[in-house]
């Protein structure tokens, strides 16, 4: 959210040091105001960087064109709206475990990361694209279902501050240690394999979670019934 942020775009540029922009899902009219507000506050212009890992990998690593790989972050974007209604559908009407699902997605997206290095036509790209932003997309609403179902309401609202921003700190150390692993391997293969790390990891601790409150919920059962 911080390239239509203003106020920190000029603070940022009044520093003049190197910028990682992370672009998301801004279209280009966002990109080049915040480059342009990034320029005129001081930052030079060969030391901005959009960080748009896909698209960049396609066009550095595997020669693909410019005017191909700009439709790659909106077809994210929009399976990324797919994914959280279907996940709404699949908790809502089939009562699947928020725990479970987030496993499960966080699996496929470090899958994914994985399998972006290995495409070379354009149309591979789409397909995973399409598959990573389903899966993609319902992590960050299933935080709190998550924390809800295990601990219960009461004690999520009293946390929640904190909870944000453990998630904020994640978010705004990514692009650097991104563009790091970048600066080091020349190019976007090793930051795809980083974040496929990242993600088998969380998945890991997210099933420990799930098998810990499985356990939790037994004793809880054994108890009530004593």
């Amino acid at each position: 959210g911080e390239i239509t942020n203003t106020p920190f775009l000029k603070f940022a540029g009044k520093l003049k040091k190197n910028i990682f922009l992370s672009t998301g899902m801004s279209n280009m009219k966002e990109i080049k105001k915040a480059l342009t507000l990034l320029n005129n506050s001081g930052t030079k212009k060969n030391k901005t960087q959009t960080n748009k890992h896909i698209k960049k990998m396609k066009e550095e690593n595997h020669g693909n064109h410019t005017e191909y790989s700009r439709n790659i972050i909106p077809v994210i974007g929009a399976a990324t709206c797919f994914g959280k209604l279907l996940t709404g559908l699949l908790i809502s009407r089939f009562r699947c475990n928020p725990l479970s699902l987030t496993i499960l997605y966080l699996f496929g997206c470090g899958f994914y990361c994985v399998v972006f290095t290995f495409c070379s036509q354009y149309l591979e790209y789409v397909g995973v694209a399409i598959l990573y932003g389903i899966v993609l997309g319902p992590i960050d609403m299933m935080i709190m279902e998550c924390l809800t179902n295990m601990f219960g309401m009461e004690l999520v609202k009293d946390t929640i501050g904190f909870i944000m921003l453990v998630y904020a700190i994640g978010a705004v150390l990514g692009a650097p240690v991104s563009g790091l692993i970048y600066g080091i391997s020349n190019n976007f293969n090793g930051v795809f394999y980083f974040c496929a790390v990242i993600y088998l990891i969380a998945a890991f601790f997210s099933w420990m979670a799930l098998y810990l409150n499985k356990e939790y919920q037994q004793m809880t059962a054994q108890y009530i019934r004593l």
